[in-house]
């Protein structure tokens, strides 16, 4: 009787502050970073918006995740607390459906259902591009790296096999609602950090040695020299068919004459970039409409030559 009593007593006291106090900035920049990672790994637009962050207590979090959930659990380096990653069905569901090669234009209904092994091993890789986006963040935050580096552990769909940290501790949670593909599919996620994590962060960085003058100043001249480089403009044309004509031809050609290209050509548009005889091709794309304008979207990835070149480029003038 009297654990009882302590443990409602523990559980209903006041949450604690957070201690790094640019919680808003640190969610906002985490929101950016997960939809600028997430369009290369679903391969189609992602838009993140922040719902909530909040200090609460993990008790009552663990109390309204809803059955079914994937529950990533994350292990923290020199950390005795796990962090949690709750990825709501309907996400689960449009994150499988994606992977295994389903159509950003179109949202299926999700089902609700038990996960399988498969689902499992398909999410792991999304669990690890939200786990280095909030990373990223908070080192933008604290201005220094973060050596405790976020992992996943292994995933959970019970939530009474959960063992984060203790019930009464104090988490933050951050919920980001994301919008998936043309057709806007739906769902949530939401990271829960216990604050003992983010005070480990926050020693690290008060432990971090200060740069030197010389070397804020030669840091500063790199940063602004890569931004120069990557704001080069660089000429970009896509090329729907490439037709051959006759000389004849081409000098019987006049107004309103028409040249015909083949019915799949709106589908297999060459981007190439430069121009003259250096002109090159970098990806394939299709022909599409967006906000009442013609546009063209990718197929697919990059040309990796071409990009390990924007890259050394970009590198090589800093």
């Amino acid at each position: 009787m009297t654990e009882t009593v302590l443990a409602k007593k523990l559980s209903n006291r006041r949450v604690g502050r957070s201690p790094i106090p640019q919680l808003p900035e640190i969610a906002a920049d985490f929101a950016g970073k997960v939809e600028e990672c997430l369009r290369k790994f679903l391969k189609t637009t992602t838009g993140a918006m922040v719902m909530s962050s909040e200090v609460r207590k993990l008790a009552r979090v663990l109390e309204d995740i809803p059955v079914p959930a994937m529950l990533g659990v994350i292990e923290v380096d020199g950390v005795d607390n796990f962090a949690l990653l709750n990825i709501n069905s309907d996400l689960v569901y449009h994150i499988v459906d994606l992977r295994m090669g389903g159509d950003p234009a179109n949202a299926p209904p999700p089902t609700a259902r038990s996960f399988t092994s498969i689902d499992c091993s398909l999410c792991e890789g999304f669990v690890e591009k939200v786990l280095g986006s909030f990373t990223d963040a908070v080192e933008v935050a604290l201005g220094a790296p973060v050596r405790h580096g976020l992992r996943l552990s292994h995933i959970e769909q019970n939530v009474t096999q959960v063992r984060l940290a203790p019930s009464n501790a104090d988490v933050l949670v951050i919920t980001l609602n994301l919008d998936i593909g043309e057709a806007a599919r739906m769902g949530d996620c939401e990271l829960v950090i216990p604050l003992s994590v983010l005070d480990t962060f926050r020693a690290e960085a008060a432990s971090a040695p200060t740069p030197t003058d010389a070397q804020s100043s030669q840091d500063f001249w790199r940063q602004h020299m890569t931004e120069a480089a990557s704001n080069a403009q660089a000429p970009v044309t896509a090329v729907v068919h490439t037709a051959h004509l006759t000389l004849e031809d081409l000098d019987a050609l006049e107004p309103d004459a028409i040249i015909p290209i083949p019915e799949n050509a709106i589908r297999s548009i060459r981007l190439m970039i430069g121009e003259g005889h250096r002109r090159s091709q970098f990806a394939v794309a299709k022909l599409g409409a967006f906000e009442g304008r013609k546009v063209v979207k990718l197929n697919g990835d990059m040309s990796g030559e071409v990009r390990e070149h924007l890259v050394r480029s970009i590198t090589s003038r800093t």
